[in-house]
């Protein structure tokens, strides 16, 4: 594996941490400043990736009539951070689970150390499986969010399936694909935080299959 990919395993075990921690009072400066290095790191690598994130931690309480440091916003950007690190990592071909109780990361898949010719047909068959599973928890988390409309959660789930239906058709080549896939994504994106992060590695594993 190469030094940027270790990095990257490196830097999603912090996150995973993160996230299963409480973000006390004591850590939260920490973690601001491993955003601002993740921002450095990775904006040379991954298109937009310092885009989307909070210009700022504090809000106004106006009980107390003073900004005070919101932790929410905290645990926004350390999500949005993991979700395109971790399609960084998949688009990469590395398939990964992360262990609580150890807090490291169990690598599945290495590309550098797999036979490409011999790993051919059984990663199709893998990857298929892994992209309908995906689908469908993609598909459960979008019809559990308050925060669209029946209309949008069916629109959502046609234009998955779509994704769905562009990687099986063998007419297409993979620039069109991707063209097409692309455009669908931009759609998905668009529909708020939450929807985002539970769509890119759904994304990730889409593109392996192109």
């Amino acid at each position: 594996m190469n030094r940027v990919l270790e990095q990257a395993m490196k830097d999603l075990e912090i996150i995973n941490t993160a996230i299963d921690n409480d973000l006390s009072t004591g850590v939260m400066q920490k973690y601001i400043d491993f955003i601002f290095i993740l921002k450095g790191r990775y904006s040379a690598l991954i298109e937009k990736f310092s885009s989307d994130f909070s210009e700022s931690y504090y809000t106004f309480d106006f009980f107390r009539q003073e900004e005070v440091f919101s932790p929410l916003l905290l645990r926004k950007d350390i999500l949005l951070i993991k979700g395109k690190i971790d399609t960084f990592v998949k688009m990469e071909g590395v398939d990964y689970a992360y262990n609580k109780d150890s807090g490291k990361i169990i690598i599945y898949n290495n590309p550098s150390s797999t036979n490409t010719s011999t790993n051919t047909s059984t990663n199709t068959n893998t990857n298929t499986n892994t992209v309908n599973v995906d689908s469908t928890n993609l598909i459960r988390i979008i019809e559990n969010n308050t925060g669209i409309s029946e209309e949008e959660i069916q629109e959502l789930i046609s234009k998955i399936r779509e994704i769905e239906e562009i990687v099986k058709d063998s007419n297409l080549t993979k620039s069109k694909k991707w063209q097409k896939i692309k455009n669908i994504s931009k759609f998905i994106l668009d529909k708020g935080i939450d929807i985002g992060i539970a769509f890119l590695p759904y994304l990730a594993q889409t593109t392996v299959l192109i």
